[in-house]
């Protein structure tokens, strides 16, 4: 059996069009932060950046006086200071995929199937990526405490959190446009939504595209990507969260946040280069996989809004 590699897609679309804009590589700006001593992310990590709120201002004035005129010795910060960095801490997710196929028909060089495994997950990592960013879970299954995007704390634009209210595509990109400025001083912006939205949005011509980027009126990036599942944020809290029953026909649930950073650790074989460990004579089975650690987190907003499409 011959092995042949697929063709690359006709028009990249997801988190992977979004890098170098609303998605940034992890030894950039944010910092990804080791915990603890280890020195390592994949033990853990904070993602460090600037502070969120957009009120941050502390008075520079060094000999300011009271209404007497009387100098002031101390001179505490103004209540609109509210720290200096943002940090939101972590852990790596798995991502992983394989190839299977009968020892009778396959050839015997084990790195044709590791090098069929690395490109069927670099064909999906991104796309697992963006599912374990919208639903969290793995991040709920380990209890590693991650953020996500359908988790409890999204602020709702439009109705409450028991009852949101539907809005239609334009209204939807107008309540994010006017949200971001409340929670970021200014930056890339990204509005995350699935695919399922991407006609709506262009029929209601409230988005600009560039390339194989779409930007709304006020210039924040949208991605599209299939592992956005359109789902709304969890009930009850982060610790215990219940999840939310599945959108109504016809509507889907869209999320905005600051720009996500992404680290891809290096691909790994959990069977090595021994062909033994991959045959199963049992079955007369090849499997093959290939694994890496992943991270996708973000600093600043974290809003939602459920859009009608009808």
């Amino acid at each position: 059996m011959q092995l042949i590699a697929a063709p690359e897609p006709a028009e990249s679309i997801g988190l992977a069009s979004a890098v170098g804009l609303g998605v940034v590589p992890g030894d950039g700006s944010p910092e990804i932060q080791p915990s603890g001593d280890s020195g390592n992310w994949l033990k853990g990590y904070t993602l460090v950046g600037e502070i969120c709120d957009p009120q941050s201002r502390y008075i520079l004035n060094p000999r300011p006086c009271d209404d007497e005129g009387n100098l002031l010795e101390n001179v505490p910060d103004t209540e609109l200071f509210n720290g200096w960095e943002a940090g939101v801490p972590g852990y790596p997710v798995v991502l992983g995929a394989g190839v299977r196929c009968s020892t009778f028909s396959s050839p015997k060089d084990v790195n044709q199937w590791l090098a069929k495994a690395d490109r069927r997950l670099e064909l999906c990592q991104w796309s697992d990526l963006a599912d374990e960013l919208w639903t969290g879970a793995q991040s709920k299954l380990d209890d590693m405490g991650n953020r996500y995007l359908t988790e409890p704390g999204a602020i709702i634009l439009a109705g409450t959190s028991g009852s949101p209210t539907a809005v239609s595509p334009t209204e939807a990109i107008a309540l994010m446009d006017s949200s971001f400025g409340g929670c970021s001083c200014g930056g890339p912006r990204i509005i995350h939504s699935p695919t399922y939205l991407l006609a709506h949005f262009k029929h209601a011509n409230v988005l600009e595209r560039q390339g194989t980027r779409y930007f709304t009126p006020a210039g924040n990036l949208v991605v599209f990507d299939d592992g956005y599942a359109g789902t709304g944020p969890d009930t009850g809290t982060f610790e215990n969260p219940v999840e939310r029953a599945a959108p109504a026909a016809h509507t889907a649930w869209i999320y905005g946040t600051s720009p996500i950073v992404v680290k891809f650790d290096q691909v790994r074989h959990p069977g090595g280069t021994d062909w033994a460990n991959y045959a199963d004579y049992r079955t007369n089975d090849v499997v093959v996989r290939a694994e890496r650690y992943a991270m996708a987190s973000w600093l600043c907003c974290h809003t939602a809004v459920l859009v009608t499409t009808v």
